[in-house]
């Protein structure tokens, strides 16, 4: 996520199909930085496997992601997301097939630039998700 200036990554199964996000605040609720600590020395404790069974914190993604993920279908027209981005606080959506399976993610940088680009072209028409999803090449719309 960092290497890639992610603020969100979806979690998928072995299908493909997204069971989860996972923020860069989901890793925050579980690291508490002391007085004498810095914060990448708690995070890389954090991130660091437990040899034994018994740890006191969460061994996957799966512990600490957020369950709880609306996704949007690869056909769904670009101007469904401003609401969601804007009035309800999304900032990036899983993007899935007819399978259900993920195929990209739209973060509020490519809206903004699928917009900004659809204006400057001065096309008409509609323009689906996939347009969006063209600006972000960690998740590709195609797969």
């Amino acid at each position: 996520m960092h290497s890639e200036k992610l603020k969100a990554m979806p979690v998928i199964d072995r299908a493909r199909r997204v069971i989860g996000i996972i923020t860069w605040n989901d890793f925050f609720k579980f690291i508490k930085v002391g007085a004498n600590e810095t914060f990448p020395e708690k995070f890389r404790a954090f991130i660091r496997r437990t040899p034994d069974v018994s740890a006191n914190k969460p061994e996957s993604v799966g512990h600490i992601m957020s369950a709880s993920v609306s996704v949007l279908p690869e056909n769904t027209h670009i101007a469904d997301l401003i609401p969601l981005m804007s009035n309800q606080g999304y900032r990036q959506i899983p993007i899935v097939n007819n399978e259900n399976r993920l195929v990209g993610m739209v973060y509020q940088a490519n809206l903004i630039a699928a917009l900004f680009n659809e204006q400057s072209l001065h096309l008409t028409g509609s323009i689906a998700i996939s347009k969006a999803c063209d600006f972000n090449p960690t998740f590709p719309c195609q797969p």
